[in-house]
């Protein structure tokens, strides 16, 4: 919080409520504004999304009152539970279909603020990953994967566009005649569409996976304005999960205990045979 300017501090009142969750970001509420702290790039990136991107969004965002280096204050969201939850999640992977066609191939996608975890991002993430793999001592093929990751790079090519970044339901809120809010922009990124529907649908090590991935990538599929072949998509998704869970999930885990750490690799890694070659 020592990035944050007091006359900000002061705007969310004497007794702020503490809304940290999991991430770097620390997040307070009072006087009907929201304050995020944290590192300059994930503030950066959320600030570019509310601001300038907001207005061309086929989404809602939090309303952006004020920004600065590391910090941003955003109108407090009135939050409101969805009489029809089935309903309320097809309209929210029909607005991810809408994001991903509305920015394909946008000249944004080349603005240096979004992450580009398959880009100019990669070489360090995979050098990352390949001392981890050995630290680990990931089994086969999951441990040739996070060497040499080309076979899930080459799922990934062919369609870029921007993407959330940590794309699942926790990160939209309900509001209003169920409509939905869609928050936590810090790693909005480039790249497949498929990158957002990794932990949609599969989960992570912190995300539980959809009780019905099929329905859900099939509500998506239906949604998106250009054709997508389902059975190509599905694998470009499996793709997406192993590639994340290699270049950004790894980290995480290694400070787990063993037990709880073998049997999400195990599950992974049962995903990874079919792209071992």
């Amino acid at each position: 919080m020592s990035a944050v300017p007091n006359e900000v501090l002061a705007r969310l009142g004497p007794a702020p409520r503490d809304l940290s969750r999991l991430g770097s970001a620390r997040v307070l509420e009072g006087e009907g504004v929201v304050l995020k702290a944290g590192p300059a790039d994930r503030t950066a990136r959320e600030t570019l999304v509310l601001g300038e991107l907001s207005g061309t969004l086929p989404l809602a965002v939090p309303s952006l009152v004020e920004a600065g280096p590391g910090w941003l204050l955003l109108r407090l969201v009135d939050i409101r539970e969805p009489s029809h939850p089935a309903a309320w999640r097809a309209g929210a992977l029909a607005e991810l279909a809408g994001l991903h066609d509305a920015f394909a191939d946008a000249p944004i996608l080349a603005d240096q603020r979004l992450r580009d975890l398959t880009g100019r991002e990669f070489p360090a993430l995979l050098e990352r990953s390949a001392e981890l793999a050995d630290a680990l001592d990931l089994p086969e093929p999951l441990r040739r994967l996070a060497v040499n990751p080309g076979p899930l790079l080459a799922e990934l090519e062919g369609e870029s566009t921007v993407i959330h970044g940590d794309a699942w339901p926790g990160n939209v809120l309900s509001t209003a005649d169920e409509a939905r809010c869609w928050i936590d922009w810090e790693e909005a990124g480039v790249g497949h569409p498929a990158l957002d529907l990794a932990n949609w649908l599969f989960g992570s090590p912190w995300v539980a996976p959809a009780t019905d991935p099929d329905a859900d990538l099939a509500v998506y599929l239906e949604a998106r304005a250009t054709p997508v072949d389902a059975v190509a998509f599905r694998r470009n998704v499996e793709a997406a999960v192993l590639l994340l869970f290699l270049l950004l999930d790894l980290p995480g885990i290694a400070r787990w205990e063993e037990n709880k750490r073998s049997e999400m690799i195990l599950r992974r890694a049962g995903l990874a045979r079919q792209f071992s070659g």
